[in-house]
């Protein structure tokens, strides 16, 4: 069996992260997204904080603008 890997992540929950357009996300594969805000300052100021993201992604959801209208990400399954 493969380890799930944070990118295999965000394409299967791409669709659960358009909430979050122009934010900053934090998640981690139990839980998904844990936390999100305006800037990455903030999420390393929890990641310091809290000893429960040590090893998070953080990711920067893209706005449709910044994409010029097109789904930032896909899955693929066969």
């Amino acid at each position: 069996m493969l380890k799930k890997s944070g990118i295999l992540w965000l394409c299967e929950n791409a669709r659960k992260l358009e909430k979050f357009s122009g934010r900053w996300v934090m998640f981690n594969l139990k839980e998904g997204v844990v936390s999100s805000g305006e800037s990455l300052e903030r999420m390393f100021k929890l990641v310091k904080k809290h000893k429960k993201f040590r090893k998070p992604f953080i990711f920067h959801v893209p706005t449709k603008d910044e994409l010029g209208g097109v789904a930032f990400l896909s899955a693929h399954k066969n």
